[in-house]
């Protein structure tokens, strides 16, 4: 989708009142395009979108951030030196003490989803600069694949980074991650060259994506 070329984001201190409201039921104004087939409605009903700040929902994000890593280890056995190289222990373990951290609001989110209460994915978007910024961290457990959680994600997330004033999104993802390119690819996302300085191996190891808003 091209940006509207008359549309002017608006002063950052508005930005805040216009994200999507955090929890998503049939009652609500939902971000979520009735058009697209989601399953079954009761499908639909039993997941929330959160946009966490703090509290027992933060651990339930920490949690899934872990599971990442774990799973991103596994699919990667054998070329084990990207991820090492990629998640940085001590980073990580910084990044996961201090959340939110950069994924705060007012500038970025971190949303958890839950599929009938349970922690089931999560994405994180933060702020590249005044006109771009980054999703991060998208993880579904593999128990809740099938279910179209990581797109409603990634489709909320899209909306709410337009709200904040955004111009553009940008991600990387692992070569390996064909069906997360699959989605990127099928919401707009298109392949650029990498936008931060990379070794030889994450050059070789990454895909980096670009949407405009």
């Amino acid at each position: 989708m091209q940006l509207n070329p008359t549309y002017a984001p608006p002063p950052r201190s508005l930005r805040q009142s216009r994200i999507h409201q955090p929890s998503l039921s049939l009652e609500q104004k939902s971000p979520i395009d009735f058009t697209t087939p989601f399953g079954t409605l009761q499908e639909f009903v039993m997941l929330e979108i959160l946009n966490v700040t703090d509290g027992e929902q933060l651990d339930q994000v920490r949690g899934l951030m872990h599971a990442l890593v774990d799973w991103l280890r596994q699919h990667y056995a054998n070329d084990i030196q990207i991820i090492n190289e990629y998640f940085d222990e001590k980073a990580f373990s910084e990044e996961l003490e201090l959340l939110p951290g950069k994924y705060a609001m007012p500038d970025g989110q971190l949303l958890l989803a839950r599929y009938q209460g349970h922690p089931a994915g999560c994405v994180g978007l933060r702020r590249l600069d005044d006109h771009s910024c980054e999703m991060k961290r998208l993880f579904v457990s593999t128990e809740f694949h099938g279910r179209r959680i990581g797109r409603t994600l990634v489709e909320t997330l899209i909306q709410n980074a337009r709200a904040l004033g955004y111009e553009s999104m940008r991600l990387d993802t692992g070569i390996r991650q064909t069906v997360a390119q699959t989605l990127y690819q099928s919401v707009g996302f298109q392949r650029i060259h990498s936008y931060y300085d990379v070794s030889e191996t994450l050059a070789k190891g990454l895909v980096f994506m670009e949407l405009t808003l």
